[in-house]
């Protein structure tokens, strides 16, 4: 048996595909609520400790993902990551202020 990385799954079924989709879409959740604050000015109500939060569970999603080889977890857990991890940079810098 090799021990070469596969990029999915060993199966290949309709709902391995949809929980990849799912992942994507939802790592993708938090993008709006940036792009309202970076785009438009609108202030970001999140608070920090909401921010931290979402930003730690999923770094625990993320490497439970890469650990079991889970691409719709793995995905999930970068793409929001990085939204709260934006969000939580907005907070702090006060990005969403008039300029």
């Amino acid at each position: 048996m090799s021990s070469r990385v596969r990029p999915l799954p060993g199966h290949h079924h309709l709902i391995d595909r949809l929980a990849i989709v799912n992942g994507a879409i939802a790592g993708l959740a938090l993008y709006p609520q940036i792009f309202v604050i970076l785009a438009w000015g609108v202030q970001n109500n999140l608070s920090p400790l909401t921010l931290w939060l979402i930003l730690g569970n999923n770094i625990v999603w993320t490497l439970y993902g890469v650990h079991r080889s889970i691409v719709s977890v793995t995905i999930a857990g970068v793409l929001s990551f990085f939204a709260a991890a934006t969000l939580l940079v907005s907070k702090v810098y006060n990005l969403d202020r008039d300029i």
